[in-house]
């Protein structure tokens, strides 16, 4: 059977006396270790929360100029969509005028010459 070593903080040589001192060394001394581990890691989440709060407003940046590349895509598309429509009753106008007319809407087909 493997034997557990003892952890750093709790190390309890045969050297070290077992007074009421040293017992309060030894529970500072974690207590210490301990505050300092708590403290490292709340300076990691500060610069987490930091990153994560600069990628939110990159992404709330990126958010509003597509947000305003959609809307210019909407005005155009319905402004494509006003410009067929006039194309079309255009369209509609000639074609009754060419008929009215008797006229041949459609070119005649091209022959080919020798």
């Amino acid at each position: 059977m493997a034997m557990l070593k003892p952890s750093p903080l709790n190390n309890t040589d045969s050297n070290t006396p077992s007074s009421t001192g040293a017992s309060w060394f030894s529970s500072l001394r974690q207590s210490c270790y301990w505050w300092l581990s708590a403290l490292s890691g709340t300076v990691e989440t500060e610069e987490e929360i930091k990153r994560l709060k600069q990628e939110t407003e990159q992404l709330r940046q990126q958010n509003a100029k597509l947000d305003e590349m959609l809307s210019q895509r909407k005005l155009e598309t319905e402004q494509l969509k006003s410009e067929t429509e006039r194309l079309k009753q255009q369209n509609a106008k000639i074609d009754a005028i060419f008929s009215k007319y008797s006229i041949n809407s459609t070119p005649a087909p091209k022959t080919e010459q020798s």
